[in-house]
């Protein structure tokens, strides 16, 4: 594929030499790779705009802060054991406020 690159830079001596590469095994770079801690995140309602008005703002709001917010998609709450859930965010009294789980 890449036998004799040089030449097109004008490199005489490239012309009939092989290319050389490399190879990398991603698996064993991630194995030595030194893990991130998880961050801590909110847990949140599908924002599916049906009775839950002003979720989606507050979700929005909460992330341009900083903050990782999981928005759970129908029919899998009880499937939120992979991400680092300490929060979560409920309504109460016509808004929606980040409560500790």
């Amino acid at each position: 594929r890449y036998d004799g690159v040089g030449a097109v830079f004008g490199h005489k001596l490239d012309r009939e030499r092989p290319a050389a590469g490399f190879s990398l095994d991603v698996k064993e770079l991630v194995r030595v790779a030194a893990p991130r801690p998880l961050r801590a995140a909110i847990r949140a309602p599908w924002p599916d705009d049906a009775g839950r008005p002003g979720l989606r703002e507050t979700v929005q709001q909460l992330r341009e802060h900083g903050e990782t917010v999981v928005c759970v998609l129908p029919g899998h709450e009880q499937e939120t054991d992979e991400f680092h859930c300490d929060r979560e965010l409920v309504a109460a009294a016509g808004h929606w406020v980040v409560q500790a789980l």
